[in-house]
C-alpha cells in the first residue's frame, strides 16, 4: 500500500495530442488496482483462515495426513478423468499409448491389411448394407433408388463425404487409425464397393423422402432431406470409422480389445436397432397400462403402431442381413470349389446365418468360429512372430537340405515365408494365394491339387477314396501320380500308368510300399539318410520297367482284375526287397528274390498270381476234391511256354514237391549267376530235397 500511495507522476512529460486521454486511462487503472487491493487486504485474514481450514489435516494419524483439499481431488478425479476421456473420445484423440502397445498396434494394423487386403469376398460383404438400411427405408425405395444418379451425394451429406477419404471403411473393420500407401492401395477396392453403395443409399433416400414428405426425388428439398436421412442410416446400420461412432472397445487404448472388435459386421448395428425398437415397444406397451386419459392414450397407440412397425424392419434387416452373408460365403466356397458332393448347403448357410447373427459381437464370434470351424484363438502377435520364427527355421533347414543334396520342397518353404512376412509387413501374400489357388480349383481341380502339394501336406488316401467316389478319374490320375512319384518315382509307359489308375479305382492295393526315414529289415527299423533312401528309391524305381512288361504280357490281359493286382502286388515286393539288398549289401535269401533271379520277373508274376487263383474242384456235398487243385494248377503251368525246368521250378515255387526234373532243373540253376548257398535254396524252393 505505500508503495501506491507514495507514488507519483510527471503528468507535464506526457506529450502529444492523445497524452490528455492516456493519462486519465491510467488513473482509472490505478483506481482499480487500489480498490482490489483495499479489498484483498480486507479479506485477507478471511482467506487465510479459509486455507488453514481447506488444508487441515483430517485423519488422526499425523504420519498419513488427509486434508480438505485431498479428499476433494480424489472425489472428484473420477469424474475429471471421464470428461477427459469423453472430450479426446469426441475429437477422435487415441490414448497416449506406450512402447509394448504401439509394438502390438503395429502388428494388429498390419494384420488386418494382411486380412482384408486383395480380399475379394471382404469387397462383396460391403453390399450387405443394402440390407442393413431396410431397418430405415422400405426396401423398395432401396431397389428404385438403383437406377438414381446421386453424384452429388456428399454436397448433401457430409459423412459421406468422410467415408470417402483415407479408406475408411476399410479402416472401419480392422479398427486402425490410419494405414500406409501401400495398405491403402491394396484396400482400395473396399472403399470402392463402399462409395458405390452410398450413392445408391443415397437415391434410395430420395426416394424415401418422396414417399414419405412428397419432396420430388432430384429437387433440392428433397436432396437436403435425403442427405439427413442416408447420414442416420449411415450411422446407425453401418459400421464407421468415426471416433465418435466406435463402441468403447473399438476407442480403448488396450489393443486387445481393440483386436476383439475387428472384423465386425453391420450385423452388429442393426442388432442394436432392433434391442432399441423391441425396448421401445415394451415402454409404450407399460405406459398405455398405466395411461387413463383417451387422449394420451390415442396418441401412445399411434406411436406404439409405428414402434412395431420399426421392430419388424429392424428384425427383417437383420435376418436379411445374415442371410446375404451366408449367401457370399456360399457363393465363394462354389467360386473355389470348396463344397464336397456330400456337403449339406442348406445347413452350411443356415450354419453361417447364425454365425453373421453374432458377427458383431465381441470375442463370441471368435468362440463361435472355434466351435463350428476349430480355428485356435491365437493372438495375432504371437501367431505372426512363430509363422515368421518357423518360415525362418524352414528356410535355414532348407538350405542345409540343398546343400546336402536331400529331397526338399522349395516352395513350402517360400510359401510359409510369404505369409509370415506378410502378417508383419502387411502384405496379403494369403489372400493372392487363395485367389490364384481357388480360380485355379474351379477351372482345373487336379492342376491346382498337384500345385497345392507342392505347398500343404495332404492326406493323400483320404482323398484318393473321395476322388473313386466322386468318379473323378482326372483327380485320380493326379493323386496315384504323386504317390507312385513319391515311393518309386513316375511311371513312363502310358499304358502302365492307366492301368495302374484303373486298378486303383476298382478298389484293388497295388500302391506300393513307402519309403521312409526308416526301412524294416529283419523285424527291425533301420534308418536311412535321404541320399540312402535316393539309392533305394533308384532300385524300387527298377519295378516300374517290369511293370510295363507285365501290362504287355498277353497272359495278363487275359486275366481277371484280382490276378492281375496280386501280379503288380508280386512285382514291387521283389523289388523293394531287392532295394533292401542293394542297400544294405545283404542276401535275403527269400523265395521270392531266387526265383526272380531265376525266372523273368514279369512273367512269373502273372504265373504265380493266375496259378494261385486257381480253386480246387468241390463234389456235390461241397467237399474239396483231393488233388483237384494241383491237377488243375499242373495243366496250367503245363500251357505256358517255359522250359522243363522253369516248370518243375514255379510247381515247387507253389509247394508241391516234385519227383522228376532233377537233373534238369540243378542243370538250369547251375548256369545262373548266384551264390552257393543261394543256389541251394532255389533247388530246395523248387520243390526238391536238399
Amino acid at each position: 500500500m505505500n508503495r501506491v500511495s507514495n507514488a507519483s507522476f510527471n503528468k507535464d512529460t506526457v506529450q502529444g495530442a492523445k497524452g490528455e486521454l492516456f493519462i486519465e486511462g491510467l488513473d482509472e487503472v490505478l483506481d482499480r488496482h487500489i480498490h482490489g487491493v483495499s479489498q484483498y487486504a480486507g479479506l485477507a485474514t478471511v482467506i487465510d483462515q479459509y486455507d488453514i481450514l481447506y488444508n487441515l489435516n483430517m485423519s488422526e494419524d499425523a504420519n498419513k495426513p488427509i486434508t480438505v483439499r485431498t479428499e476433494g481431488e480424489n472425489t472428484w478425479a473420477k469424474g475429471n478423468d471421464y470428461f477427459k476421456k469423453l472430450i479426446s473420445d469426441l475429437q477422435g484423440i487415441s490414448p497416449t499409448r506406450g512402447g509394448g502397445s504401439k509394438l502390438f498396434g503395429f502388428f494388429r494394423g498390419h494384420y488386418a491389411t494382411y486380412q482384408l487386403g486383395l480380399n475379394p469376398k471382404v469387397w462383396f460383404t460391403q453390399l450387405s448394407s443394402f440390407f442393413a438400411s431396410g431397418s430405415i427405408l422400405d426396401y423398395s425405395s432401396i431397389l428404385k433408388g438403383l437406377s438414381i444418379n446421386a453424384k452429388d451425394v456428399d454436397e448433401y451429406c457430409q459423412l459421406a463425404a468422410v467415408r470417402n477419404n483415407d479408406n475408411s471403411a476399410a479402416m472401419a473393420q480392422g479398427v486402425m487409425e490410419k494405414v500406409d500407401k501401400v495398405g491403402s492401395a491394396l484396400m482400395k477396392p473396399i472403399g470402392m464397393v463402399d462409395r458405390f453403395v452410398i450413392k445408391k443409399l443415397f437415391g434410395a433416400c430420395q426416394v424415401q423422402v418422396e414417399k414419405d414428405s412428397g419432396f420430388k426425388v432430384g429437387t433440392e428439398e428433397n436432396k437436403k432431406k435425403a442427405g439427413e436421412l442416408l447420414e442416420k442410416v449411415i450411422v446407425e446400420t453401418q459400421q464407421n470409422s468415426m471416433a465418435t461412432e466406435r463402441s468403447a472397445a473399438m476407442r480403448s487404448g488396450s489393443e486387445l480389445m481393440k483386436t476383439l472388435t475387428m472384423f465386425t459386421a453391420d450385423s452388429m448395428k442393426v442388432f442394436g436397432r432392433v434391442v432399441d425398437s423391441l425396448g421401445e415397444v415394451s415402454v409404450l406397451k407399460a405406459k398405455i397400462k398405466e395411461t387413463t386419459d383417451s387422449k394420451a392414450k390415442a396418441a401412445l397407440e399411434e406411436k406404439l403402431k409405428a414402434a412395431k412397425k420399426k421392430s419388424v424392419k429392424s428384425v427383417a434387416a437383420l435376418a436379411s442381413t445374415a442371410i446375404f452373408m451366408a449367401l457370399i460365403a456360399q457363393a465363394f466356397r462354389w467360386l473355389y470349389n470348396k463344397d464336397d458332393d456330400d456337403e449339406n448347403i442348406p445347413a452350411n448357410m443356415a450354419v453361417d446365418a447364425i454365425g453373421n447373427l453374432m458377427g458383431g459381437l465381441p470375442l463370441i464370434k471368435d468362440l463361435y468360429a472355434k466351435l463350428t470351424e476349430g480355428y485356435d484363438l491365437n493372438n495375432y502377435s504371437y501367431s505372426a512372430l512363430n509363422d515368421l520364427f518357423d518360415a525362418f527355421s524352414g528356410t535355414i533347414s532348407t538350405v542345409t537340405s540343398l546343400a546336402k543334396g536331400e529331397d526338399i520342397k522349395p516352395l513350402r518353404t517360400v510359401k510359409e515365408l510369404s505369409f509370415a512376412v506378410g502378417q508383419i509387413l502387411g502384405l496379403p501374400t494369403r489372400n493372392v494365394y487363395n485367389i490364384i489357388y481357388g480360380l485355379m480349383k474351379r477351372i482345373s481341380p487336379s492342376t491346382a491339387y498337384e500345385w497345392d502339394n507342392n505347398l500343404y501336406n495332404k492326406n493323400y488316401s483320404t482323398d484318393l477314396q473321395k476322388a473313386i467316389s466322386n468318379d473323378d478319374d482326372e483327380m485320380l490320375a493326379t493323386i496315384v501320380g504323386i504317390m507312385l512319384d513319391e515311393k518309386v518315382g513316375g511311371i513312363d509307359n502310358s499304358f502302365a500308368r492307366e492301368e495302374m489308375d484303373r486298378l486303383v479305382k476298382g478298389g484293388y492295393q497295388v500302391i506300393p510300399k513307402s519309403i521312409g526315414s526308416t526301412i524294416s529289415y529283419e523285424g527291425e527299423e533301420v534308418e536311412i539318410t535321404s541320399k540312402q533312401r535316393e539309392r533305394f528309391k533308384k532300385v524300387y524305381g527298377e519295378a516300374n520297367k517290369a511293370l510295363a512288361s507285365l501290362v504287355n504280357n498277353k497272359s495278363y490281359a487275359s486275366t481277371s482284375d484280382e490276378v492281375k493286382a496280386k501280379a503288380v502286388r508280386f512285382i514291387y515286393d521283389i523289388y523293394y526287397n531287392l532295394a533292401i539288398e542293394d542297400l544294405l549289401g545283404v542276401e535275403l535269401e527269400t523265395k521270392n528274390i531266387l526265383f526272380a533271379k531265376a525266372i523273368d520277373i514279369s512273367s512269373l508274376a502273372i504265373i504265380v498270381a493266375m496259378a494261385r487263383s486257381i480253386e480246387a474242384d468241390t463234389d456235390k456235398k461241397g467237399n474239396i476234391v483231393s488233388g483237384s487243385r494241383k491237377k488243375k494248377v499242373q495243366t496250367y503251368i503245363n500251357s505256358l511256354g517255359l522250359k522243363a525246368a522253369q516248370k518243375y521250378m514255379i510247381m515247387g515255387y507253389l509247394g508241391y514237391s516234385n519227383k522228376n526234373g532233377q537233373q534238369q532243373v540243378k542243370s538250369y540253376i547251375q548256369r545262373l549267376s548266384l551264390t552257393k548257398s543261394e543256389k541251394e535254396k532255389l533247388y530246395e524252393y523248387s520243390g526238391y530235397a536238399a
